[in-house]
């Protein structure tokens, strides 16, 4: 690896430590640190181009996805009975306001 790939994920594991401790959020830092791992994979494939470069800019990016699909969740968000939507990956539910059946409080209309 060259020494500025090096660098370049060193800036990675630092920027995201930061976002870390300022925005309090692992799920956000983990996605800028996959996000900057990814492009620096990138840079060094397009100084490289090579096939063993390659594989390993590929094993990056489906490494990333998995990754951010598993721990991170999709982010899509779906009806539960009663009215209540869930934003699956982040714990959190979001109800309708008025009634379950999402009419008014004062009736349909």
């Amino acid at each position: 690896m060259k020494p500025w790939t090096t660098l370049l994920t060193a800036v990675a594991l630092g920027t995201a430590a930061v976002v870390l401790l300022t925005a309090r959020s692992w799920r956000t830092a983990l996605r800028i640190l996959l996000d900057l791992l990814t492009a620096v994979g990138l840079i060094r494939l397009s100084a490289a181009q090579t096939w063993t470069d390659l594989a390993a800019a590929a094993v990056v990016v489906a490494l990333r996805q998995l990754v951010s699909t598993a721990l991170l969740g999709s982010g899509h968000r779906t009806e539960r009975p009663g009215g209540a939507k869930v934003l699956f990956g982040t714990g959190h539910r979001v109800d309708r306001p008025g009634g379950a059946d999402g009419t008014s409080p004062g009736g349909p209309g």
